[in-house]
């Protein structure tokens, strides 16, 4: 056999081997999520953990979502109940087919949390929802002003990994101005193979560490909440800020909490066990395979010289 097509062959039995294991590893990360409302309150009550934000685990196999509209509008409830700033975070996909539905219903659940002094985030889902998530966002933002109620109770994911940078840095500085709340993170859950390599994945970092560092200087840190496991990242942006870790607002998942950070706010997911079959449908064997082994985030250059020309594309962006 031809050395080529052996070290092919090689390849593609090793990139197929790491595949089969990083399933096994999602299915076991999944397995460990708490499967109840009780469950993820009492892992948060358990670090004396505050301000945590909590996401139904979104099973778009099944239907109907009623069941998911419930369960939310029952979690709002148990939160401000709590009293412990949390929040919520949720996919409008979750709640409907039609865009109009998820929208009636993203509404519904939203505006009953602001009610109740509860943030609820419009999470990023897949690229081609972005921009219906963001009108989604604006408008809610809106109604909850004319029904005065605290319109900074509403927020919206925005992902750096986007196939506009530009656009992205726009629509976070339009969403502030309108006083909503902006959680940003370098990617969202359906990120692609563009940004699965080292080459782009850096790229994307240093544009998350800029746009997150200006946001802060113009005085929204009260209206951020910068996701990310990455350390690096975050001392980059402490450092363009002049500001510890403990006083920027900086939140990562359940899984990284303790191991990465113990200032930063946790998002927790609960629920069911989402299907890997769904798995791999938003993201993909490739981009699945390089965020269990996290390859994508090592050892990139956050330095002062790095960090220059992005802080200026941000500044100029951002505006």
């Amino acid at each position: 056999m031809p050395s080529k097509l052996i070290h092919r062959v090689l390849a593609v039995s090793t990139v197929v081997a790491a595949a089969c294991f990083c399933c096994r590893l999602s299915q076991f990360a999944f397995s460990q999520s708490p499967r109840t409302r009780a469950a993820a309150f009492a892992w948060a009550d358990a670090r004396s953990l505050r301000a945590s934000y909590y996401s139904y685990f979104a099973d778009f196999t099944k239907r109907p979502h009623v069941n998911d509209i419930e369960e939310y509008m029952a979690l709002v409830d148990e939160i401000a109940a709590r009293g412990l700033g949390e929040g919520v975070s949720l996919k409008p996909q979750q709640l409907g087919e039609a865009v109009a539905e998820q929208r009636d219903n993203t509404e519904r659940v939203c505006l009953y949390a602001a009610s109740k002094n509860v943030t609820c985030i419009v999470s990023a889902y897949r690229a081609e929802h972005a921009l219906e998530e963001y009108e989604t966002a604006l408008v809610l933002i809106q109604r909850a002003r004319e029904l005065q109620l605290d319109s900074s109770r509403i927020g919206l994911c925005l992902v750096v990994d986007a196939p506009s940078f530009a656009t992205q840095a726009t629509r976070m500085r339009r969403v502030l101005d309108a006083g909503g709340l902006v959680r940003l993170v370098k990617g969202g859950w359906y990120s692609g193979s563009r940004a699965a390599f080292y080459s782009e994945w850096a790229h994307v970092t240093r544009r998350f560490a800029a746009l997150a560092a200006v946001g802060v200087r113009h005085g929204f840190a009260d209206r951020l909440v910068l996701a990310t496991h990455d350390v690096a990242a975050m001392d980059a942006i402490s450092r363009l800020t002049n500001r510890t870790h403990a006083e920027l607002p900086f939140a990562m998942f359940r899984s990284a909490y303790g191991r990465h950070s113990t200032d930063a706010k946790v998002g927790i997911f609960y629920g069911p066990p989402m299907p890997l079959r769904q798995v791999f449908e938003d993201l993909g064997m490739v981009n699945l395979a390089l965020r269990m082994v996290g390859v994508r985030a090592a050892g990139v250059d956050v330095s002062v010289e790095a960090m220059r020309a992005p802080l200026e594309e941000a500044y100029r962006l951002f505006g």
